[in-house]
């Protein structure tokens, strides 16, 4: 895939989640687009992370999504995903028990 770093962001756009959560490239692109001054500004890094998140929930990889999910809202409390990060939270506190 040629083209710069929102270029490739913003093609991911129209896929549908499974598609970019089973594509490989989209959690390296994500991790790559935090350091792009033009993707961070376009797409901004609070939902970069929110994306980052969404990924790794899909994994099972809660640990790193909760994580995602509080820089999200550290950069942002209002990028939308509070109440998701609760919920995993919640269910990640029960299955320590």
């Amino acid at each position: 895939m040629t083209g710069s770093v929102y270029d490739k962001m913003a093609l991911y756009e129209f896929r549908s989640n499974e598609q970019k959560y089973n594509d490989a490239y989209y959690l390296e692109l994500l991790e790559y687009a935090l350091g792009d001054d033009d993707t961070c500004y376009s797409f901004g890094k609070d939902r970069i992370y929110r994306k980052i998140g969404e990924v790794y929930e899909a994994q099972g990889l809660t640990a790193k999504a909760i994580a995602s999910w509080e820089q999200a809202i550290t950069l942002n409390p209002k990028v939308g995903i509070a109440q998701k990060l609760e919920r995993l939270k919640k269910k990640s506190e029960a299955k320590d028990h």
